[in-house]
């Protein structure tokens, strides 16, 4: 094996092993919805050693709980110029529900059978982290970048999403700043982990079905 290939196996070892122990570092916080308990915090202090101009955007009302809970918003920009490309992503969980019926304690991150176990392991803060480490090797190989690099973190996904990312859009909007592209670290995957890629939403529709028979047939068309 060339030195050259040698230097790129460690390279890439060296990179996963960062995403691993910047999630481990997220999943540790119970920050369920909607609360951020100090994910945020973590990101930042990353993302402005890195260059990014950090700003955390407060909606809502602190001494409130439920829908109208203050909720904290890191909004996170590298650059002054389009094209921006925004990571968008949330590092609020959902409850846990009774944590005896859980393999592994949820907040306490566990590898184990070659799995990374944990509430938001899958959703989604991993993928914050790889995102994040990504980005900091980019700059760090292209520090004269063109365009804008951001990142639109929320604790407000997993609840009402009331005071999340809409109020963080509005007030970009608001002083005519604008995402060109948004990239959202969702897990998706058919068959293996992230094969496929999915271009947005069609969005959602809810509703109560009331039975009349004893038998109904549903029809659907998307």
């Amino acid at each position: 094996m060339s030195d050259f290939n040698k230097q790129t196996i460690h390279q890439q070892e060296n990179h996963q092993q960062q995403t691993l122990d910047l999630s481990i570092a997220l999943l540790e916080r119970p920050s369920v919805t909607p609360d951020d308990d100090g994910c945020q915090d973590i990101l930042s202090k990353r993302l402005s050693q890195a260059g990014f101009d950090c700003e955390f955007m407060y909606f809502g009302d602190r001494d409130q709980s439920g829908e109208h809970a203050e909720v904290k918003n890191l909004w996170a920009r590298r650059g002054t110029t389009d094209p921006v490309i925004c990571f968008a992503g949330h590092t609020d969980v959902v409850p846990t529900g009774d944590e005896n019926n859980w393999t592994y304690p949820p907040f306490t991150p566990t590898i184990a059978d070659g799995y990374l176990w944990a509430r938001g392991a899958a959703d989604m803060k991993t993928g914050i982290a790889a995102f994040t480490i990504a980005s900091e090797r980019f700059v760090k190989n292209h520090p004269e970048h063109n365009g804008s690099i951001a990142f639109l973190i929320t604790s407000d996904e997993e609840g009402p999403s009331i005071n999340g990312t809409v109020k963080v859009i509005e007030a970009l909007e608001a002083r005519n700043e604008k995402i060109t592209y948004c990239l959202v670290g969702e897990p998706s995957s058919t068959d293996t982990l992230g094969d496929i890629i999915k271009n947005g939403r069609r969005g959602s529709l809810g509703g109560n079905l009331r039975s009349l028979a004893n038998k109904v047939m549903l029809l659907t068309r998307i």
